[in-house]
């Protein structure tokens, strides 16, 4: 089964939203990798508008990734690096290879269940199991890069980029005063008027890292538009890795444990009578039926931890999760997992799953694989087939797949059992 799950009290994650946010750094996690192809660095952290992956923060970088929703934190993770590796396990034709990796995290996976998920930028195909934690970025001497969109004096929608961790907070000087700007789910900063007349450039700005290290930078434009690097970085914290500095062993980090128990209730002022001793009953043999599977553990399924007859497309059985917030989904023939009831469509059914019946030759000129783009603006589309939807004769060949749109830049062919 699936080794201990990865679920995070959100308070104890939080990057923005507080005047010391805790930060990832110190802590690894495990959870699955998927692959949804080579989009060319867009997604909700907004690099390609910024033109933020070919800085020098992208130096010895593998993969942009797109992390589990939980941890985006509303743009909170955009630029994290993150060292990854493959476990061995899983199920599909490209596994992870269990070398010491790099990535940059660039989007947000709606679609990946467990807290430690990944979704990485690559063409690929399967399930696989892996470890990873986070990195400083391998700057050299790179400062950071301011960007403007749609921004003027009295609104900025500014985005800074190429910094050696996550940023927490921003502040704008406007006449002489330190103003908060605020953070959007697109990896921008937002200030506007208050008074008639916001900001004049160029301005001083005050950076804050999730390590708390605040500097103070000077944007040197004569207004808030295009982009400019500035003169300033965040400070190497002590201790803290850095992109292409891991050997082939786990650094001594706190593995994300879940949550603890909540305490029993007080007890009442009537005491409660013991209850009887149990009667003698001859032990019944033991049951070959597996143990209920814990959160995102697998529940289900022909690989992995089946044995036996239980190796078959269907749930181990009929309440297979121990948790009853959670449903056993089917991924595939080879693993079904215990997830939150939000991410499964409908109620899975016990009986075996029929083979999939091959779509190919309904499926239009072009069809498209398991965890392949299959639409969108950017990756791999080229003159008029780049739209906002799914791509003309485009399709999903696998029975039980369908083209889930992202953003208006990518669509991915996903299984109808993931929501977006």
């Amino acid at each position: 089964m699936r080794s201990t799950p990865v679920f995070v009290s959100l308070l104890a994650l939080l990057f923005v939203r507080g005047a010391h946010s805790v930060n990832l750094f110190g802590q690894s996690f495990r959870g699955k990798a998927t692959y949804y192809g080579n989009n060319g660095g867009s997604g909700h952290c907004s690099f390609s508008f910024s033109n933020s992956q070919v800085l020098s923060w992208a130096s010895g970088i593998t993969n942009r990734v797109a992390i589990n929703s939980n941890l985006y934190l509303g743009s909170g993770t955009c630029g994290l690096c993150v060292a990854y590796r493959g476990l061995g396990t899983g199920v599909g034709n490209t596994p992870v290879p269990s070398q010491w990796q790099y990535a940059l995290v660039s989007n947000a996976c709606p679609s990946c269940p467990g807290v430690g998920d990944l979704d990485i930028e690559a063409n690929g195909d399967g399930i696989w199991d892996i470890e990873w934690y986070p990195v400083a970025c391998n700057v050299g001497g790179g400062k950071f890069r301011y960007s403007f969109q749609g921004s003027n004096n009295y609104y900025i929608k500014m985005a800074v980029t190429n910094t050696r961790v996550p940023v927490e907070s921003i502040q704008l000087q406007v006449q002489g005063v330190w103003r908060d700007m605020q953070r959007s789910v697109d990896n921008y900063w937002i200030i506007q008027s208050l008074d008639g007349q916001c900001c004049l450039f160029p301005a001083q700005v005050r950076v804050t890292s999730v390590f708390g290290d605040s500097v103070i930078d000077t944007i040197a434009l004569s207004s808030p538009t295009g982009q400019v690097d500035g003169n300033q970085q965040f400070p190497l914290p002590a201790g803290v890795p850095v992109v292409g500095s891991t050997g082939n062993t786990t650094p001594n980090l706190t593995a994300v444990q879940p949550p603890p128990p909540p305490a029993p209730p007080a007890p009442t002022s009537t005491p409660t009578p013991a209850p009887p001793p149990p009667a003698t009953t001859t032990p019944a043999a033991a049951s070959d039926t597996p143990a209920q599977a814990g959160d995102y553990e697998q529940c289900g399924g022909r690989g992995a931890s089946c044995t036996g007859d239980f190796c078959q497309d269907v749930k181990y059985s009929d309440n297979p999760c121990s948790n009853i917030n959670f449903g056993c989904l089917r991924i595939n023939e080879w693993y079904w997992q215990c997830v939150p009831a939000a991410f499964v469509k409908s109620v899975v059914p016990a009986s075996p799953t029929p083979p999939p019946i091959p779509q190919t030759a309904n499926c239009g000129a072009l069809p498209v694989g398991a965890y392949t783009q299959c639409g969108g603006l950017g990756g791999y589309c080229a003159g008029s087939q780049c739209v906002d939807g799914t791509w003309a004769g485009a399709c999903c060949e696998d029975a039980g797949y369908t083209c889930v749109k992202y953003d208006k830049w990518y669509r991915q062919c996903r299984p109808d059992a993931f929501e977006v």
